[in-house]
């Protein structure tokens, strides 16, 4: 005699399948976009990514300057003191040098010697004066860099340390990828005006620095130097330095950073003062008087900061 199958589990899966029936459908979500840096940050791509936050509330007036963008932030907490265009794409001549030493200080050795090529020691205008053949160490090269603004300097460590110029390009551009500048292109190491391509801003620029700055002691070793001398030797000539930013030996606590200028660019500077355990760094583009335009938002941003000079 066969036995009856129990019609209860059948039972059981009518009821779970009507449930599923009844209960209403999830809605379907939209997804919000996300920025491409933020979307970077996700991944942990671009792990250096750095943007000030958030405003200094100073009571003192705010300067009038002729400078076509700026940026001065508090260093320390990363507050912005002033800006004025501060995302406006812009040449910005030998600023560039910023981004070469801060890949020379990344990727080579400072006591690694770098050969001078013939298209380096062919470069005019600011210049270390070396000659094809003469062989300097990656710091030689770098006080050259950032004192005299040597462009000879800056194309000799981007073909030593890259093999080729194209290559170095192509690392600056990466690395302004890697902090999250959208706004920079570099066309070559010195910042030599070649290509309308090649720009910058005030914000990128001194995002820039302050990764220098905050990574690379030697980077302020080398640009609170005022003058610099090298003994010939069986490498190369006697040369001798001199810094040629503007605020370095007048106003106090400077230790440097930059200047910058070509006839499209205007005059540029990035400056670097610590005052009372306080740092400020500002950035100036195009300015008729650079020095001036430093000088007011200095004076000003340590007043925000309750800083008398």
């Amino acid at each position: 005699m066969r036995k009856k199958r129990s019609r209860f589990p059948l039972f059981i899966l009518g009821l779970i399948l009507a449930f599923l029936f009844i209960l209403p459908l999830p809605k379907e979500r939209k997804s919000e976009p996300i920025s491409p840096i933020a979307f970077a940050e996700s991944l942990d791509l671009y792990k250096d990514i750095w943007s000030p936050s958030g405003y200094v509330n100073s009571p003192e007036p705010v300067p009038e300057i002729s400078a076509r963008a700026a940026m001065f932030i508090d260093l320390d907490s990363g507050k912005i003191i002033y800006e004025k265009n501060s995302r406006e794409r812009r040449p910005v001549a030998s600023l560039t040098k910023i981004m070469t030493a801060l890949l020379a200080l990344e990727r080579g050795n400072l006591d690694h010697k770098m050969t001078v090529t013939e298209y380096a020691a062919s470069l005019g205008e600011d210049s270390m004066y070396a000659s094809a053949g003469e062989k300097f160490t990656l710091k030689e090269l770098l006080y050259a860099l950032m004192l005299n603004s040597a462009n000879d300097a800056a194309e000799t460590i981007g073909e030593n340390l890259a093999g080729d110029r194209n290559t170095f390009v192509s690392w600056m551009n990466g690395r302004a990828r890697e902090l999250g500048l959208s706004d920079t292109n570099f066309v070559n190491a010195s910042g030599l005006d070649e290509d309308k391509n090649d720009y910058s801003t005030a914000y990128d620029v001194l995002v820039m620095a302050r990764t220098a700055i905050e990574k690379f002691p030697v980077f302020t070793e080398i640009t609170g130097t005022t003058d610099q001398f090298f003994e010939e030797c069986p490498d190369h000539k006697a040369i001798f330095l001199s810094n040629e930013t503007n605020l370095l030996r007048t106003y106090p606590g400077c230790f440097g950073i930059k200047t910058g200028y070509t006839p499209k660019a205007g005059l540029c500077l990035v400056t670097a003062v610590k005052r009372d355990g306080k740092r400020v760094l500002g950035v100036i583009l195009n300015s008729g008087d650079r020095r001036g335009d430093a000088e007011l938002l200095l004076d000003y941003s340590y007043m925000s900061l309750g800083v008398v000079r």
